[in-house]
């Protein structure tokens, strides 16, 4: 019987040695839809797509790709996905970037009539504003460029289920937009199934229908961006100062919780913006010159380094 599930975990598990790099992960990605997958360095976030992807074997538990068991199964799993690396190193860098596509494409698409993956490649590098640069050699491009390639080719083989980690790093603002632009188009027109990790958590915010937040290789967290943002009610709560500021005396009884301090502004998260301030400004007697005090509605990566400092299970 089909199902909408494109990716189910159960109680997957990776072990290296003492090392728990993923522990226990259960969660469903839905059929067309924008699945984010966020955490701190060393989370578990690579390791679990190498597992999804038949890169890597789990230590315990499994997963299913489109109702396809990725130990029992494997071939079956990588018909239906592919694989958007960080390494740039999967380009062939003595090809041009037509053949670079067009050889991608076939590889994928064995059985393809040739005018087919012509019209394909030609398609792609238009919608990805990389048709004039066609004949160049993937070696003489920039490391934006080289990657806009990667991404390009992925979304080329028409497989349902695509994997992308860090598909914008390195990216300009307009080539970044025109990408974004491009995935939310795959998934919610075309109906394809985007599993996104990415540190650039406005990225996650802007593009994705649902979040995962792994920390320590456990999930602690899956909802929709919107309701991860409004989870606490509290406000951010931005303070310029000059001089030297003692973090813990700030926060000490003030309902606020420290999410940052760099170039003389210190960042907390509070549900009594008011009580807040007032104590801040009291401060200002024992010599800290406060410059400006602002306060907002609170981003996703606030959240994200919140709970994590906190090591919240909201799962």
């Amino acid at each position: 019987m089909m199902t909408d599930i494109a990716i189910r975990t159960i109680d997957l598990t990776k072990r290296f040695d003492d090392l728990i790099a993923v522990d226990h992960l259960n969660f469903e990605v839905y059929k067309g839809e924008i699945f984010g997958f966020i955490g701190a360095n060393g989370a578990g976030k690579t390791t679990t797509i190498r597992i999804l992807t038949t890169l890597l074997a789990p230590t315990e538990g499994s997963a299913e790709i489109n109702e396809h068991d990725i130990k029992k199964a494997p071939q079956k799993v990588r018909d239906n996905i592919v694989l958007v690396q960080q390494n740039p190193y999967a380009l062939d860098w003595f090809l041009n970037v037509e053949q670079n596509i067009s050889t991608f494409v076939r590889f994928y698409n064995y059985s393809m009539p040739k005018r087919h993956v012509k019209d394909i490649t030609k398609q792609i590098m238009l919608d990805f504003d990389i048709y004039e640069l066609r004949k160049k050699k993937v070696i003489t491009l920039s490391g934006g460029t080289q990657r806009r390639i990667m991404v390009a080719r992925a979304f080329a083989c028409s497989r349902p289920i695509i994997f992308l980690d860090e598909p914008t790093i390195g990216l300009d603002a307009y080539v970044k937009q025109l990408t974004w632009n491009y995935i939310k188009r795959k998934s919610h027109d075309e109906g394809s199934t985007i599993f996104l990790t990415s540190h650039d958590l406005n990225e996650i915010e802007q593009l994705c229908d649902r979040v995962a937040i792994i920390d320590h290789g456990r999930i602690i967290m899956i909802d929709k961006p919107s309701n991860i943002v409004s989870l606490t009610g509290e406000k951010i709560v931005t303070i310029s100062y000059e001089g030297n500021i003692n973090v813990n005396q700030l926060i000490h009884d003030k309902k606020a919780i420290f999410i940052s301090n760099k170039d003389n502004k210190i960042t907390l998260g509070t549900d009594d913006v008011d009580h807040l301030i007032s104590e801040i400004s009291c401060l200002q007697k024992y010599g800290l010159k406060i410059l400006s005090i602002q306060n907002s509605s609170p981003t996703l990566e606030d959240i994200f380094i919140k709970l994590v400092k906190e090591g919240k299970n909201i799962e």
